[in-house]
């Protein structure tokens, strides 16, 4: 066999092919958690801004550092 020619097996080919389906699934399902982990983070998020933003608009916050605790 000459360096640089293509390697021809029919089991040698379905084995990196099975092989290369189960790192392309685990990918998969890593971006899908990843995904799942951001839309989290993202409600946290608009949540703390949501009560910033209502604290920045009154005058005395007091009343409603009470009412979060």
């Amino acid at each position: 066999m000459e360096e640089g020619e293509a390697i021809e097996s029919k089991m040698l080919s379905r084995s990196i092919e099975k092989a290369q389906r189960k790192v392309e699934g685990r990918n998969f399902d890593i971006r899908k958690q990843l995904l799942e982990y951001d839309d989290v983070a993202n409600d946290q998020r608009k949540v703390v801004y949501e009560l910033r933003d209502e604290l920045m608009s009154v005058d005395d916050i007091s009343d409603m550092i009470e009412q979060n605790r």
